[in-house]
């Protein structure tokens, strides 16, 4: 029963990447890899979730040396971490085991991984001792891990802080260019208002000062008016 579900997509990436491998100058790829690609979307996956491809996954092929995948795959990680030192010799062995799967390069990989050397067993001080080397290195591993969530806490926490007092600032300025905008409005308010005051008083002069002139004309012409009505009747009288 298939443990994946297959994905056309998936397979067709699948097929063009092994046909450029081929072409580029490795005849008969077709016929001597054997692959299952299986790609999960949950975090913690069950058997037959996940989506996949092959390229002749029923071909029987012997599968010991996949484990040197893993042993390359530990000694980057560890040279990473300078938990191995880096030499050519190292360098030399994980090439030789990768691409002529040399069990002899495989079990310098495995000895530098694990602390000890291919050969008889331990006896009991050489035992004693690479259990102190391994519970020292744990140890190690461990103070270096707790070292790392320290300063990790301290980066987190200087962040927050350096973020916190910059909130507040922010907060700060916010306030002082609001309390400065209701000044610088109220100012302007006021000024307006003391404006419309002045103007309004020098309206209401030269209203008055209109009224008083048309007041002084109506008189001067009524007066004329009046002059001129009793002159006229005047010499009506005498006539």
């Amino acid at each position: 029963m298939a443990f994946y579900r297959p994905e056309p997509t998936m397979q067709e990436h699948l097929a063009a990447l092994i046909d450029r491998l081929s072409a580029e100058g490795r005849p008969g790829l077709h016929e001597q890899i054997a692959v299952t690609w299986v790609r999960y979307d949950q975090p913690s996956p069950v058997s037959g979730s996940g989506h996949g491809a092959s390229w002749l996954d029923q071909k029987l092929m012997y599968p010991a040396s996949v484990v040197k995948l893993i042993y390359a795959v530990a000694a980057e990680h560890w040279l990473e971490r300078d938990l191995l030192p880096d030499n050519e010799e190292l360098r030399r062995s994980l090439f030789d085991m990768l691409a002529d799967s040399s069990n002899d390069a495989t079990g310098l990989i495995v000895d530098l991984l694990t602390g000890t050397t291919s050969g008889p067993a331990l006896r009991s001080p050489a035992w004693e001792q690479w259990q102190q080397i391994c519970a020292q290195w744990r140890e190690e591993r461990d103070r270096l891990r707790s070292a790392a969530l320290k300063f990790l806490h301290r980066q987190m926490l200087a962040g927050w802080n350096l973020w916190r007092d910059w909130a507040e600032e922010m907060r700060r300025q916010a306030y002082v260019l609001k309390g400065a905008l209701i000044r610088m409005q109220k100012r302007q308010l006021s000024m307006a208002f003391e404006k419309w005051q002045y103007e309004a008083a020098v309206m209401k002069e030269q209203q008055r000062m209109l009224a008083g002139a048309l007041r002084r004309m109506q008189n001067l012409k009524l007066s004329q008016a009046w002059e001129q009505w009793q002159f006229v009747a005047e010499q009506a009288r005498y006539q």
